[in-house]
Protein backbone atom coordinates (compact mmCIF):
# COMPACT_ATOMS: atom_id res chain seq x y z
CA UNK A 1 0.00 0.00 0.00
CA UNK A 2 1.35 3.21 -0.93
CA UNK A 3 2.60 5.45 2.15
CA UNK A 4 0.47 8.85 0.90
CA UNK A 5 -2.82 6.85 1.02
CA UNK A 6 -1.79 5.52 4.47
CA UNK A 7 -0.78 9.49 5.40
CA UNK A 8 -4.21 10.57 3.96
CA UNK A 9 -6.42 8.27 5.68
CA UNK A 10 -4.95 8.12 8.74
CA UNK A 11 -4.97 12.22 8.65
CA UNK A 12 -8.38 12.15 8.01
CA UNK A 13 -8.92 9.82 10.85
CA UNK A 14 -6.50 11.33 13.38
CA UNK A 15 -8.40 14.89 12.49
CA UNK A 16 -11.89 13.11 13.44
CA UNK A 17 -10.54 11.81 16.87
CA UNK A 18 -9.40 15.28 17.38
CA UNK A 19 -12.63 16.62 17.05
CA UNK A 20 -14.27 14.13 19.22
CA UNK A 21 -11.51 14.68 21.82
CA UNK A 22 -12.70 18.48 21.42
CA UNK A 23 -16.37 17.44 22.23
CA UNK A 24 -16.04 14.64 24.59
CA UNK A 25 -13.36 15.40 27.12
CA UNK A 26 -12.36 19.16 26.33
CA UNK A 27 -14.64 21.15 25.12
CA UNK A 28 -14.57 24.76 24.94
CA UNK A 29 -10.55 24.91 24.69
CA UNK A 30 -10.79 24.61 20.54
CA UNK A 31 -7.16 23.39 20.19
CA UNK A 32 -8.18 19.97 19.57
CA UNK A 33 -10.89 21.13 17.21
CA UNK A 34 -8.87 23.11 15.20
CA UNK A 35 -6.05 21.10 15.13
CA UNK A 36 -8.24 18.12 14.01
CA UNK A 37 -10.34 20.48 11.35
CA UNK A 38 -6.34 21.17 9.92
CA UNK A 39 -6.12 17.46 10.06
CA UNK A 40 -8.49 16.10 7.81
CA UNK A 41 -8.48 19.05 5.33
CA UNK A 42 -4.67 17.95 5.10
CA UNK A 43 -5.84 14.52 4.60
CA UNK A 44 -7.88 15.49 1.50
CA UNK A 45 -4.77 16.80 0.19
CA UNK A 46 -2.80 14.02 0.58
CA UNK A 47 -5.52 11.85 -1.47
CA UNK A 48 -5.60 14.13 -3.93
CA UNK A 49 -1.95 13.81 -4.58
CA UNK A 50 -3.20 9.90 -5.31
CA UNK A 51 -5.82 11.09 -8.34
CA UNK A 52 -9.72 11.14 -8.11
CA UNK A 53 -9.43 7.55 -7.66
CA UNK A 54 -8.29 7.76 -4.30
CA UNK A 55 -9.45 11.31 -3.76
CA UNK A 56 -12.93 10.55 -4.34
CA UNK A 57 -13.69 7.53 -2.11
CA UNK A 58 -12.00 8.93 0.55
CA UNK A 59 -13.93 12.07 0.55
CA UNK A 60 -16.96 9.87 0.31
CA UNK A 61 -15.84 7.91 2.80
CA UNK A 62 -14.79 10.60 5.32
CA UNK A 63 -18.31 12.31 4.58
CA UNK A 64 -19.98 8.94 5.83
CA UNK A 65 -17.92 8.67 8.54
CA UNK A 66 -18.68 12.16 9.71
CA UNK A 67 -22.77 11.69 9.38
CA UNK A 68 -22.12 8.19 11.53
CA UNK A 69 -20.40 10.25 14.08
CA UNK A 70 -23.05 13.38 14.27
CA UNK A 71 -26.20 10.41 14.47
CA UNK A 72 -24.15 8.76 17.13
CA UNK A 73 -23.13 11.80 19.15
CA UNK A 74 -27.05 12.21 18.95
CA UNK A 75 -27.95 9.51 20.88
CA UNK A 76 -25.28 9.97 23.88
CA UNK A 77 -25.81 12.12 26.86
CA UNK A 78 -23.37 14.63 25.60
CA UNK A 79 -25.65 15.92 23.04
CA UNK A 80 -27.90 17.11 26.03
CA UNK A 81 -24.72 18.96 27.25
CA UNK A 82 -24.16 20.75 23.74
CA UNK A 83 -27.79 21.44 23.21
CA UNK A 84 -30.13 24.51 25.75
CA UNK A 85 -32.78 23.39 26.50
CA UNK A 86 -33.97 26.00 28.55
CA UNK A 87 -37.15 28.09 27.36
CA UNK A 88 -38.01 31.78 27.85
CA UNK A 89 -41.68 32.22 28.66
CA UNK A 90 -43.56 35.01 28.56
CA UNK A 91 -45.43 33.58 31.66
CA UNK A 92 -42.16 33.88 33.37
CA UNK A 93 -42.04 38.17 32.40
CA UNK A 94 -39.73 37.09 29.14
CA UNK A 95 -40.94 38.95 26.07
CA UNK A 96 -39.93 38.72 23.02
CA UNK A 97 -38.51 41.78 20.80
CA UNK A 98 -41.48 41.11 18.76
CA UNK A 99 -44.24 41.48 21.47
CA UNK A 100 -47.07 43.83 20.58
CA UNK A 101 -46.56 47.04 22.35
CA UNK A 102 -49.32 49.01 20.14
CA UNK A 103 -51.76 48.03 23.07
CA UNK A 104 -50.03 49.83 25.64
CA UNK A 105 -50.86 53.30 24.35
CA UNK A 106 -53.07 54.92 26.25
CA UNK A 107 -52.72 52.82 29.40
CA UNK A 108 -51.68 53.95 33.13
CA UNK A 109 -48.94 52.36 35.42
CA UNK A 110 -46.47 53.16 37.86
CA UNK A 111 -42.69 53.91 37.65
CA UNK A 112 -40.89 50.79 39.20
CA UNK A 113 -38.17 52.70 39.23
CA UNK A 114 -37.09 56.80 38.69
CA UNK A 115 -37.36 57.39 35.23
CA UNK A 116 -34.33 59.55 34.31
CA UNK A 117 -36.03 59.64 31.18
CA UNK A 118 -35.29 55.99 31.11
CA UNK A 119 -36.26 53.39 33.47
CA UNK A 120 -38.90 50.58 34.45
CA UNK A 121 -42.83 50.84 34.55
CA UNK A 122 -45.61 48.23 35.31
CA UNK A 123 -48.51 48.89 32.72
CA UNK A 124 -51.24 46.44 33.20
CA UNK A 125 -49.07 44.33 36.18
CA UNK A 126 -46.53 43.84 33.64
CA UNK A 127 -42.97 45.01 33.82
CA UNK A 128 -41.73 47.22 30.95
CA UNK A 129 -38.95 49.41 30.10
CA UNK A 130 -40.40 52.97 29.36
CA UNK A 131 -38.49 55.90 28.02
CA UNK A 132 -40.02 59.69 29.41
CA UNK A 133 -40.28 63.32 26.65
CA UNK A 134 -37.10 63.96 28.96
CA UNK A 135 -38.29 64.32 31.94
CA UNK A 136 -37.82 62.89 35.41
CA UNK A 137 -40.51 61.33 36.73
CA UNK A 138 -39.92 60.16 40.18
CA UNK A 139 -40.34 55.85 41.69
CA UNK A 140 -44.12 54.79 42.35
CA UNK A 141 -45.56 57.96 40.38
CA UNK A 142 -49.07 57.02 38.07
CA UNK A 143 -47.19 57.09 34.31
CA UNK A 144 -49.19 56.85 30.94
CA UNK A 145 -48.26 55.15 27.74
CA UNK A 146 -48.24 58.40 24.91
CA UNK A 147 -46.63 56.15 22.48
CA UNK A 148 -44.90 52.88 21.04
CA UNK A 149 -42.48 52.48 18.84
CA UNK A 150 -40.98 49.43 17.90
CA UNK A 151 -40.13 48.26 21.67
CA UNK A 152 -39.71 51.84 22.37
CA UNK A 153 -42.65 52.95 24.97
CA UNK A 154 -43.02 56.82 25.44
CA UNK A 155 -44.50 57.39 28.77
CA UNK A 156 -45.61 60.97 30.73
CA UNK A 157 -46.74 61.92 34.20
CA UNK A 158 -50.56 60.82 34.68
CA UNK A 159 -51.70 63.76 36.90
Amino acid sequence: MDLTLLLAVGLIILGFLLILVEIFLIPGLNIFGIIGFFAIIAGFVFSLQLGLVYAIPIFIGSIALGIFLVQQIMRTRAWDKIILHDEERSEEGYLSADANLERLVGQTGYALTALRPSGTAVIEGQRVDVVTEGIFIEKDAPVKVVNVEGTRVVVRPAY
